[in-house]
């Protein structure tokens, strides 16, 4: 099965397995994080120092969206620590809630383009 692009008149196709997030793409952007990355992200947080909020994130496809959103949710003053899974879909972070509220949180993994609700505990 193959994909079809049409770009600036010109003809493209590309293999349907060779497209973000599907594990056996090959796409240098489409990194996928073993299952040792994925623990260890999770280890560090519950380690971190702070209030743990747990988030849904939907439209994630691959390792590059979860360290895009990784880094955005790093990057507020008062997030100790975040780890983001783009297979199950949550982002787990650790916060100085006099620092950074939920709100914030969220707005900056929307400002991505992505859809987030905090989860229900």
């Amino acid at each position: 099965m193959t994909r079809f692009l049409v770009l600036a008149g010109l003809f493209v196709s590309a293999p349907v397995w060779a497209c973000p997030g599907n594990p056996d793409c090959t796409s240098s952007h489409c990194k996928m994080k073993s299952a040792d990355e994925t623990t260890a992200a999770t280890d560090a947080v519950e380690a971190a120092d702070g209030t743990a909020v747990t988030m849904t994130v939907a439209g994630m496809k691959c390792g590059a969206c979860s360290d895009k959103i990784t880094a955005a949710l790093k990057a507020l003053d008062g997030v100790n620590e975040a780890a983001v899974d783009h297979v199950a879909g949550t982002a787990t972070v650790k916060v100085d809630s006099e620092k950074v509220t939920n709100d914030a949180l969220l707005a900056a993994v929307t400002a991505l383009g992505f859809e987030a609700h905090l989860s229900e505990s």
